[in-house]
């Protein structure tokens, strides 16, 4: 295998790579400890910090939340990972409601025998 190739040859950028590749994030940070810079050394050590924050989510966290505080939760990580949800389109009820609605605003059509 490449990956042990690496190892032996000591080449241990390269043995990153591999593991980043495949993925084995464990393994991807303990040799990127023996790496002395790695282009992605600060950008995994951030991601390894996140996985020891969402770890320590406490186990009532979904009864207690808000929705308003889910929703700050959600931006953040949006935030963080540089990307923006596109905007729900309404839902078959919300639809159906709104067409109710407005049936009821108008008049009714009178018919012509």
């Amino acid at each position: 295998m490449r990956r042990s190739a690496n190892l032996r040859a000591n080449d241990l950028s390269s043995a990153v790579d591999c593991y980043r590749s495949i993925p084995d994030f464990q393994k991807t940070i303990e040799l990127l400890e023996r790496v002395p810079s790695h282009p992605a050394k600060q950008s995994l050590a951030w991601i390894q910090l996140i996985q020891q924050v969402v770890e320590a989510r406490p186990d009532n966290f979904s009864k207690v939340i808000l929705p308003a505080e889910k929703k700050i939760l959600e931006q953040i990580l949006e935030q963080a990972l540089g990307v923006s949800r596109k905007k729900r389109a309404a839902t078959k009820k919300t639809a159906v409601k709104k067409a109710v609605k407005k049936a009821k605003k108008q008049p009714p059509k009178s018919v012509l025998f």
